[in-house]
């Protein structure tokens, strides 16, 4: 759908509005009534992977805790109990059945490694004795694939069985972005279950490394699974939906809502390129899963931030020292490297590509939203834009 002359540019790309309730959970745009209540899309899915999982929570504070659109996944206990204070209810959630053993094992599971059984709670992941030397990135290994059956639940239409397995299909823009807002609680719940050292720190600090973190990680993950599992000119996305490059007016294209994509595709045509490469050094440098952790742990334990506290800088000083030796030790004797250290600081220097990657994502997402052609979830706006901007 071209425009016509007589259209302005901030005319054809003007966004058709409806007017929705705001989230009875965290004031956030509604999504309309989910399990009994108004809720965002954000919220909806936190109830009903928390239920579809069986999940329980507590609050470390004095169970009161701000939710909100911007801290809503800081305390997951008082959001759970504001979602059914507001009136959701968990018998219109599908109720959880016993997964069979083929089931089981059509989950993704990283690499060669055992699975983690789901019921297990989030304080006491067991470790398995010959990971002993590694006991933080064996955490980050086994809450991961918690991680993903949990992505198994929320990236799912409403009324999908989650108990058969997903077929990964292609996607646009305006999906692609639903999904990244779902992301954001997901990953704030895989960090909490990674580190037991979060949990000691003030909320605001929290708030802060995650901030740091989120974009950057997006982007850094998207890039590992499609080094791993995407075609040429695909970008797998969590889900293992995926997008594709070569056909970027498509993915930009939203005919319900009038969205022509051809001046939205040669505006982030750069964008692809810079992914593009960095898709190809992961590959080239063969990034395995216990690589992408480093290189995680790098990114979200961030010291000399600014607001941030001694307590939290010397934290994360002392994380980032405690895996770097636990990834030398993976490397010399689970890899037989001879020289684990030259290993590690060519793995190191694949952040510096990221963060150019990364600064061009914020840019792409806050032209975006200055062209007005597209909705971007608040949480995911706050989370990118908001900083960026």
């Amino acid at each position: 759908m071209e425009p016509t002359s007589s259209q302005t540019t901030g005319e054809f790309y003007s966004r058709r509005k409806q007017e929705k309730a705001n989230c009875a959970v965290c004031d956030d745009v509604g999504d309309g009534c989910h399990f009994g209540a108004e809720a965002c899309r954000a919220c909806a899915a936190f109830f009903r992977r928390t239920v579809a999982l069986g999940k329980e929570y507590e609050c470390r504070q004095s169970g009161d805790c701000t939710v909100n659109t911007i801290v809503r996944s800081i305390c997951k206990y008082c959001r759970l109990n504001k979602c059914l204070e507001v009136g959701m209810r968990s018998s219109c959630v599908q109720q959880k059945r016993d997964i069979t053993k083929k089931e089981e094992s059509s989950l993704h599971q990283p690499d060669t490694f055992t699975s983690v059984d789901e019921s297990a709670s989030t304080s006491a992941i067991p470790i398995e004795p010959q990971f002993a030397p590694m006991p933080i990135l064996d955490r980050m290994r086994l809450s991961y694939e918690k991680l993903e059956k949990s992505r198994n639940v929320v990236h799912r239409k409403e009324g999908d069985n989650i108990f058969e397995k997903k077929i990964p299909t292609v996607v646009n823009f305006r999906t692609t972005l639903i999904q990244a807002s779902n992301e954001v609680s997901l990953v704030a719940d895989w960090i909490e279950w990674c580190f037991e050292e979060f949990h000691t720190l003030a909320v605001d600090q929290k708030s802060l490394l995650f901030l740091n973190f989120a974009p950057t990680f997006m982007i850094l993950e998207r890039a590992y699974l499609t080094s791993k599992y995407g075609k040429k000119n695909q970008l797998v996305l969590p889900s293992r939906d995926y997008l594709q490059y070569d056909r970027l007016e498509e993915y930009f294209t939203d005919a319900e809502h009038g969205i022509c994509g051809k001046k939205l595709a040669k505006l982030f045509q750069p964008s692809v390129e810079l992914n593009e490469n960095l898709h190809d050094l992961l590959r080239s440098e063969k990034v395995e899963l216990y690589d992408f952790f480093a290189l995680t742990v790098l990114i979200f334990w961030d010291h000399g931030l600014v607001g941030q506290s001694e307590e939290c800088t010397e934290v994360s000083r002392n994380m980032k020292l405690a895996v770097a030796k636990e990834y030398l030790h993976y490397r010399k004797y689970y890899r037989g490297e001879e020289d684990p250290a030259g290993q590690m600081a060519v793995k190191v220097s694949i952040l510096t590509c990221l963060q150019r990657v990364s600064h061009r994502f914020r840019e792409d997402m806050s032209l975006a939203h200055v062209f007005d052609v597209y909705t971007i979830p608040a949480n995911l706006y706050n989370l990118i834009v908001g900083r960026y901007s």
